[in-house]
């Protein structure tokens, strides 16, 4: 696999850098648009050695595969010392001229592609082989439950709100633009919802719920919107229930209002990483730590 790296223009700061990566397979498959946010090394570092080795954390975007929201993680997470990259999913888009089958292709494309990115990113000499987490948002969240299922080396994660019974939400959410190509697909092949959402179920072999059983709930966070009428909170309560009931922070938002507390969002998964990340704040010198401790990982070190 050969990789093509240019500057994004206007993306590094004091703390870091960015960069656009392109990786193109040697077997022609389609290229895997990456944006990297890597942390810059200390001052004290000696001129021309080679960097620490630091955590990584992936990013999935939401549906639409645009940067909203993601590249405010990738920054977050690079300021502390952790690489922030963003893996945009395959361009393809919703065909009418397709069968409901190409909603389980993409995904079993974008899986693929996250893979070969570890596989990638792994042999760079600035990444942590051994602290290779992932985030997902919407989409990416219902994505990364996917990948993180079947994909040991991602040894922490982030899901922002997950969906599960992907038959039934593209059926019934409330997203004008699903439902305006949903409802086109349906009158052009005269199917009725309950038709397509049985073909869906019998199409869709990348189902969350199929896999979540596997993520370690030890090692994961949840976050759900519990006004959430886009994907349905209960279809988040869902895959929370099949992920072990790991940690959750609950957002009083719907889907999209939840954009309002992203902020809040990026603390707490940043409070996930705390361990991994090189520029760690001061250590706290209260004795109540139930709010910062109440979503913790079983290896987090607060210190005395």
């Amino acid at each position: 696999m050969t990789a093509h790296v240019e500057p994004l223009r206007r993306g590094s700061g004091r703390r870091w850098t960015a960069q656009r990566v392109t990786l193109q397979p040697d077997d022609g498959s389609p290229p895997i648009q990456l944006e990297w946010y890597a942390p810059r090394p200390p001052h004290s570092s000696t001129p021309g050695a080679t960097p620490p080795r630091s955590a990584a954390v992936l990013i999935f975007p939401i549906l639409w595969g645009n940067d909203l929201g993601v590249g405010d993680f990738a920054r977050a997470f690079a300021r502390e010392g952790i690489h922030g990259i963003i893996v945009y999913r395959p361009k393809d888009t919703f065909s009418m001229d397709r069968p409901l089958s190409q909603l389980e292709d993409h995904l079993h494309a974008s899986v693929i592609q996250v893979r070969r990115a570890i596989d990638w990113l792994e042999i760079q000499p600035s990444v942590d082989p051994a602290r290779l987490g992932s985030l997902g948002i919407s989409m990416g969240a219902t994505l990364n439950v996917v990948v993180a299922g079947v994909e040991p080396r991602l040894t922490r994660a982030v899901f922002c709100l997950p969906a599960s019974h992907l038959a039934q939400v593209i059926m019934t959410t409330r997203d004008r633009s699903i439902a305006k190509k949903r409802d086109e697909y349906l009158r052009r092949y005269d199917l009725s919802p309950r038709e397509a959402e049985v073909t869906l179920e019998r199409t869709l072999i990348s189902e969350p719920l199929r896999v979540a059983h596997a993520i370690d709930p030890r090692r994961s966070l949840v976050i759900i919107a519990i006004a959430d009428r886009v994907i349905g909170w209960r279809n988040s309560l869902a895959i929370w229930r099949a992920l072990g009931k790991p940690p959750t922070v609950w957002l009083p938002t719907g889907h999209y209002t939840s954009l309002l507390v992203l902020p809040y969002v990026e603390l707490k998964t940043l409070a996930w990483f705390w361990d991994w990340q090189t520029r760690r704040p001061a250590r706290t010198t209260t004795t109540d730590r139930s709010d910062r401790t109440a979503a913790a990982p079983p290896d987090w070190r607060l210190g005395p």
